[in-house]
């Protein structure tokens, strides 16, 4: 099943990119990451995921990080759904919310969606509790972007009631003031100070007497911890080519008709002030996945257009792709899983294709 699985997945990446507005594509797409993403039913970090199910949703309401979680979680208990059709229930509203900003922000829906199946469609099908959130956090920056401060903080904070990450974007506000008021020079100040808060953070929380939370952030960091420093060196400078290609294209492909390009370059400058969360460990460069969205419909929009107006843009916009798919495979083959592992983990623990093998056997 797993060659079955990556030979599907190629093909819809391909199809995306020949018909680039096709509704049918477009459908066959969300249809197969809605799948791999509903139907898992076992392999990386599931049982744990599982196991949260069970024990959230003994009451209504909750206060902290997951408490809407909690509150699907309940409903789900109520219906007696197993962890499976909870996830499912999660995954068809987050991917409402994910179709309707590509929707919006990209005329060309078809080349986002192949460019998300390179990456981070795999990511996304074991770190579960984080789809949702980042799916919440995509609408919440496409109010960013239009200076809609309010619906912003709403859907972070409803994206809070997933996974505790999110938490980070309730800064962004300030960021943009900060640059928008040519205060550069704290915004570098701000980065510095950051640098070094994270790089002695276990000292300062001794210093403070938070040790409970000094020991969670010891061990989820040595967890996390990279295996040799050209691999960190990889994640960081990686993120940061994708951040100046995005710019240059932006800003030598104008469109005409709106105002995205200098929003997303906006939007680039300010994800800036994350890079030193990646000195930790790789699982930081999730904070990146919701900015790369915009980026892909920034690049799909380019590769789209008839004319090939500015040549700069275009070839801009074909090597991020290319960087993009070999950036994927590179990260997919390291880490604590294999390449391999990892493609067992998504295409060997599915409900769906389990049930279509046993019907073929039979």
């Amino acid at each position: 099943m797993i060659s079955t699985g990556i030979n599907i997945s190629i093909f819809l990446i391909c199809v995306g990119f020949v018909f680039k507005k096709s509704n049918i594509i477009f459908f066959l797409q969300i249809f197969w990451v809605f799948i791999l993403c509903a139907f898992s039913n076992g392999g990386i970090d599931y049982y744990g995921n599982e196991a949260i199910y069970r024990e959230s949703g003994k009451s209504f309401l909750t206060i902290g990080t997951g408490w809407l979680s909690n509150i699907f979680a309940y409903i789900g208990h109520k219906m007696e759904w197993d962890y499976m059709t909870y996830n499912a229930v999660l995954v068809f509203f987050a991917l409402s919310i994910l179709v309707f900003v590509i929707k919006k922000v990209c005329k060309y829906p078809c080349i986002v969606m192949s460019l998300f199946i390179i990456y981070p469609l795999v990511d996304s099908i074991y770190q579960k509790r984080f789809f949702i959130a980042m799916c919440f956090c995509v609408l919440a920056f496409y109010f960013y972007m239009k200076d809609r401060m309010l619906q912003f903080m709403l859907c972070i904070f409803l994206a809070v009631g997933f996974h505790f990450s999110p938490v980070v974007y309730f800064f962004f506000p300030l960021v943009k003031i900060l640059l928008n008021y040519k205060r550069r020079w704290i915004f570098m100040i701000i980065i510095v100070l950051e640098t070094l808060i994270f790089q002695y953070l276990p000292v300062i929380l001794e210093w403070l007497n938070l040790n409970t939370l000094k020991l969670k952030f010891l061990t989820y960091s040595q967890e996390q911890v990279y295996s040799s420093f050209l691999v960190a060196a990889l994640y960081f400078f990686l993120q940061l080519a994708f951040t100046i290609m995005a710019v240059i294209i932006a800003n030598k492909y104008q469109m005409l008709e709106d105002n995205r390009n200098e929003k997303i370059v906006e939007l680039n400058i300010n994800s800036l002030i994350l890079l030193p969360l990646l000195i930790l460990g790789a699982t930081y460069s999730r904070y990146f996945r919701i900015f790369m969205i915009f980026n892909y419909a920034l690049v799909a929009d380019r590769i789209g257009m008839k004319g090939k107006r500015n040549t700069y843009s275009y070839l801009f916009s074909i090597g991020f792709v290319i960087l993009l798919a070999t950036s994927s495979y590179i990260i997919l083959s390291n880490g604590a899983y294999t390449f391999t592992d990892k493609m067992e983990s998504v295409f060997e623990n599915n409900y769906l294709f389990e049930s279509w093998t046993e019907m073929l056997e039979t």
